[in-house]
């Protein structure tokens, strides 16, 4: 079935490769979708490439996309039926040419897709703020202990340590979340603290001008490498990744940094360490090894099978980077992991109990060698007051 999303994006092919064209108008001035048997207008040439409808004897042919597209199956939330409506007016209003048309219109409504796919340009605040499918993030939450209630309540927080791995992964992708450079010295002045919060109100990540200059200095890092040199010459950044679970048929998503035509993905970690036994450490602590599983089966979803590798940079001077690959046995376990957390978050949505700490007194017991610290500081006191 064609989507709001499919038909614009058709619409935007339309214009781009026809921008001069004019739709002819009736006597009554509407630049009808068809004339007899072809695509006259805009969205009538995208509706015809779609195979949304028959050119012949279509009813909907002089009614505002707003009615038109729903009376053939193709939902229309309020700002997309604004947008369409927007493009038929300038034509029949204005006699517009496509490219015209769809100027006038604006940029399209960004939201989340409602057909399963891979798709490009979503932005970041749309991806994360879906609170329709679960993400590997998510999954990871999931997991912790009192993960479901922290999954459920807790707030997205934008923190300022993330802030350098945001530019990084801009740079070195020419994707990703918008930056807000900011001309200050630091963070301590008035002026400093308003612009970086009116920044982060507008959804943009607000960074010091120093801190965006090391960012440039790491991108150009990461693409002289010898294999980053290789990896970020061709791919596609930054697509978002919509599939459903088989087992429980809740809906999932993902976000490859960076996607090469091999099937190869590429996720970029910013890090203290990228040395191999370091960032082994960084795969426990933060669930690489479910992400790799996730993203993956993701992939796999849509016919892709995918080969994963880690791109480490550290985050200071000489931003030394190394490529991580993860073995099988690894990526089994995340999976397992994955499992868990999907099985945790069907139930969970099904039920409307999201659980945090069991409610029952528990036992915080000290760790062998607080024991053996304490026994050892007792002796020793002991031992000087005998003295």
């Amino acid at each position: 079935m064609t989507t709001a999303f499919d038909l614009a994006e058709i619409v935007a092919s339309v214009a781009a490769e026809f921008g001069d064209m004019k739709a002819k108008r009736d006597d009554d001035g509407f630049a009808t979708y068809f004339v007899g048997e072809m695509p006259n207008s805009l969205i009538g040439q995208a509706l015809a490439k779609s195979g949304a409808v028959r050119p012949g004897g279509w009813q909907g042919n002089t009614a505002r996309p707003s009615v038109a597209l729903p009376a053939i199956g193709i939902t229309l939330t309020a700002a997309w039926a604004a947008w369409f409506d927007a493009i038929a007016v300038s034509e029949d209003d204005g006699g517009a040419t496509f490219a015209g048309a769809l100027a006038a219109a604006g940029r399209m409504p960004v939201e989340v897709p409602e057909a399963d796919g891979i798709y490009a340009g979503i932005p970041d605040g749309i991806y994360h703020g879906d609170p329709h499918s679960l993400s590997s993030s998510g999954a990871r939450t999931l997991l912790e202990p009192g993960g479901p209630a922290k999954f459920r309540h807790a707030r997205r927080v934008d923190k300022a340590e993330y802030d350098f791995g945001h530019v990084a992964h801009a740079l070195i992708l020419g994707e990703g979340s918008q930056i807000a450079i900011i001309d200050a010295k630091d963070w301590r002045t008035k002026a400093a603290q308003v612009e970086r919060d009116a920044a982060r109100a507008t959804g943009l990540v607000p960074v010091l001008r120093s801190t965006y200059r090391a960012g440039e200095s790491l991108a150009l890092a990461a693409k002289s490498h010898a294999l980053g040199e290789l990896l970020f010459a061709e791919g596609q950044p930054e697509q978002s990744v919509y599939w459903h679970d088989d087992q429980t048929g809740v809906r999932l998503r993902c976000r490859p940094d960076w996607m090469t035509a091999g099937p190869l993905v590429v996720d970029v970690k910013t890090t203290k360490s990228a040395a191999p036994r370091e960032f082994s450490k960084s795969v426990v602590d933060y669930g690489y090894h479910c992400q790799e599983a996730f993203y993956r089966d993701g992939l796999a979803a849509h016919g892709i099978d995918a080969q994963f590798l880690f791109f480490a940079i550290e985050k200071g001077y000489p931003y030394l980077c190394s490529v991580i690959e993860l073995p099988a046995e690894a990526v089994a376990a995340g999976r397992a992991l994955n499992r868990a957390a999907i099985d945790l978050y069907a139930r969970c949505r099904e039920t409307d109990i999201w659980p945090g700490y069991p409610p029952i007194i528990h036992r915080a017991d000290l760790p062998d060698w607080a024991y053996r610290s304490a026994e050892s500081t007792v002796t020793r006191i002991e031992s000087e007051l005998a003295a």
